[in-house]
């Protein structure tokens, strides 16, 4: 029953709203009605709010509402779940990779060719150099 006091307070901001419109209606220039007409807006603003709140506050209490208290009072050991079976997983078996011979093999390799390397190290295109700052180096 709390979406009633929503409702009331969205009419009592509505009637606010008639009342600071009246207001601004008796000024003799539109600029002069315009901070008016601007504030009752706000109060329409609000009054929407409120009216929204009382919606959302009826439309829980509904018997097939998805927010329903009934939901809330039910037991609460209906509303737990069953804690799911961990699997272990298997173990790992012990594999014959040796890493670090791997590595020393790899490094034999590379290290027996020392022309790769050099030849690689002549065709890498040289990094350009920058004479200044900004476009004056481009």
């Amino acid at each position: 029953m709390h979406y009633l006091v929503w409702i009331l307070a969205g009419m009592g901001l509505v009637w606010l709203a008639g009342l600071i419109e009246a207001l601004g209606d008796l000024g003799g220039t539109p600029e002069a009605r315009l901070p008016f007409y601007f504030a009752a807006l706000g109060t329409l603003g609000g009054a929407l709010y409120c009216f929204f709140k009382a919606f959302r506050g009826f439309s829980a209490d509904l018997p097939f509402s998805k927010r329903s208290k009934q939901d809330e009072s039910a037991e609460p050991e209906a509303k737990v779940r069953p804690a799911r079976k961990i699997v272990d997983a298997p173990e790992k078996q012990p594999s014959d990779f040796d890493v670090d011979a791997a590595f020393s093999r790899y490094m034999n390799k590379r290290d027996s060719n020392p022309a790769a390397h050099s030849a690689n190290a002549n065709n890498a295109p040289a990094a350009p150099t920058r004479s200044g700052f900004g476009r004056k180096g481009l």
